[in-house]
């Protein structure tokens, strides 16, 4: 698993503004999900996500990253007594079948068994959780990418559509979808002008990184899918 260190390393406070929006958005949209629950978050990062679910009334956060250097810094950071780190790889199932909530945001793309991925977090999940993960929009972020080709940010091995990101999860087996976004926008089905308006307006810096229902004619940047399992 090849995760981008300079992205993985992100750090409040230390990171741009937009960055870090998106980032603590996602957490505080997880956090009305975990309350009294066991949760596993894959790819903690340093940490910050985990320890805002910890304070938000989750029983036990377990926070997980490949990187040892992440996990060193999370485990001198946040000391909360339901808030523990390990080094793990997110491809291998973690505590099969203990957790209530899993969430994964902005890792999948890194991953090249993206799909081992997923089936993992399923193999984590209790028979009722929920699976919270978000991902870049290539309809938004790469219009003229293919789904098999290589995007042009360079450790990014895939990203998804909506509709294929939701057919990636039926296929993993799980149920009762919901999709969510950041950064909603106009979306232009010709690639030729949807690149030329992102040059001409960046939507990306006018648009609310708060995680919504998906907007009626618009496209997030980033989803963010509630799945069942």
């Amino acid at each position: 698993m090849i995760i981008n260190k300079k992205e993985a390393f992100h750090i409040p406070g230390f990171s741009s503004k937009i960055c870090e929006e998106e980032h603590l958005e996602r957490y505080t949209f997880a956090s009305g999900f975990v309350r009294g629950k066991m949760v596993l978050d894959i790819a903690c990062g340093v940490g910050y996500g985990s320890e805002i679910m910890a304070r938000s009334g989750a029983s036990y956060v377990l926070g997980c990253d490949i990187m040892q250097e992440n996990i060193v810094f999370a485990q001198n950071n946040y000391n909360n007594p339901n808030l523990k780190f390990k080094q793990k790889d997110a491809t291998k199932s973690i505590n099969e079948g203990q957790f209530d909530i899993v969430v994964s945001f902005e890792t999948i793309e890194h991953v090249e068994n993206y799909s081992g991925v997923i089936k993992s977090l399923y193999e984590s999940l209790r028979v009722g959780g929920h699976l919270i993960i978000s991902s870049p929009n290539r309809k938004i972020t790469d219009p003229y990418l293919q789904l098999l080709a290589r995007p042009s940010f360079e450790f990014h091995f895939r990203e998804f559509k909506r509709e294929e990101f939701y057919l990636m999860l039926e296929f993993c087996g799980f149920k009762s979808i919901k999709q969510y976004g950041q950064r909603h926008q106009f979306y232009f089905h010709s690639p030729f002008l949807e690149k030329h308006f992102k040059r001409l307006f960046k939507p990306s810096k006018h648009s609310s990184p708060v995680v919504t229902p998906i907007l009626a004619n618009r496209e997030p940047e980033y989803f963010v899918f509630v799945a069942e399992k």
